[in-house]
Formats: C-alpha cells, sequence, structure tokens
C-alpha cells in the first residue's frame, strides 16, 4: 500500500480516531486466526505526518470485533524523528490512565523529539506496560528532545520536571 494524503481511522484506540498522512507506505500480510482475530504483520511501514516522519515494523493480533478493552496484542518496533511534544497526546493510546496522560500532556509543553525508538509489546489491556514487571514485556522509549518545554505536572502546581536533553519515556511512566 502506497499512498499520499490518506486518513486512517482508529475509533475505539486513539481520542481524535481520524490520524492524516501526508504520505504513507505499508508493506504488510495478514491471517485470520481463531476466535475471530486477525495477525497484521508489518514488514516495513513508512509515513510522513505534519513533520513527523517514521519507520515501523511487527505484528499486532488483534479482535475482528470493536470491543472496549480489547484492542489486541502488537508486538510493534519502530523509529519517529521530528515529533512535536505538544503534541503527544493525540498518539496516545484510548487505554492510557487519566493521570498518566495528564501529567505526560502537561510535563511536555514544547519542543521536539527526533531518534526516537519505541517498542510497543503486550496486550492493550494491560496498558501502560510495566518494563520492570516480573514477566512485563514493557515500552521502552528512548528520544532525543530539542528545546524541550517542561510544564507543570497536572494537579501539582509549581512542580516542575526536569526532562533533560536525553530523557526516556520509560523513565517517565515507571517513576524513575
Amino acid at each position: 500500500l502506497v499512498s499520499e494524503r490518506l486518513v486512517l481511522q482508529f475509533p475505539g484506540y486513539l481520542a481524535e480516531p481520524a490520524v492524516p498522512f501526508d504520505r504513507f507506505a505499508m508493506r504488510a500480510d495478514w491471517t485470520f486466526q481463531e476466535n475471530d482475530r486477525l495477525l497484521l504483520d508489518v514488514q516495513h511501514l513508512e509515513f510522513k505526518q505534519q513533520g513527523l516522519s517514521g519507520t515501523v515494523y511487527g505484528t499486532h493480533l488483534m479482535p475482528l470485533t470493536q470491543e472496549a478493552g480489547k484492542e489486541g496484542v502488537p508486538d510493534l518496533s519502530g523509529n519517529l524523528t521530528g515529533l512535536d511534544l505538544r503534541q503527544v497526546g493525540r498518539y496516545l493510546p484510548l487505554a492510557t490512565p487519566d493521570h498518566l496522560r495528564e501529567w505526560l500532556t502537561g510535563a511536555l509543553a514544547g519542543g521536539t523529539a527526533s531518534n526516537v525508538k519505541f517498542r510497543i509489546n503486550g496486550d492493550m489491556a494491560d496498558f501502560p506496560f510495566n518494563a520492570r514487571a516480573p514477566g512485563g514485556n514493557g515500552s521502552p522509549v528512548a528520544a532525543a528532545l530539542h528545546q524541550p518545554a517542561h510544564g507543570h505536572r497536572a494537579g501539582h502546581a509549581g512542580d516542575s520536571l526536569d526532562l533533560g536533553p536525553r530523557a526516556r519515556a520509560r523513565d517517565l511512566v515507571n517513576g524513575s
């Protein structure tokens, strides 16, 4: 699949379900699995979206019927560059706990991230994954932040967050 000016819909996954892409190119296969599930095998996905560009590969086992709390089991890795930190909330799954969403969107008040490397691996019903839990698959993210603007964490007036120039989201999520 290769397309320009493509809009994909992710109802039940993202708060803003319409995701526009300036350019989208994907090489993938899919197979139907038992229990009304589909296994999407992404060999290569490359996209550009309003200054953000990235690549993704991996698998996502997902139900064929939409059900709250049953978004499937991804094992996806990728790289991003040009991520506007003010837009992080647009890309967080709906399964993100409210306190974490508020904390991330409040703390990342500006700047961009490049050389973002991520892995999402686990049942989305368990998101955010805890990489430190026994048997936890985790979802490590590492990035270089450029001119980060640090906001305040939601609910903690006057408490600022020092992300530093090479913060890791894994450490933010797990409180290190």
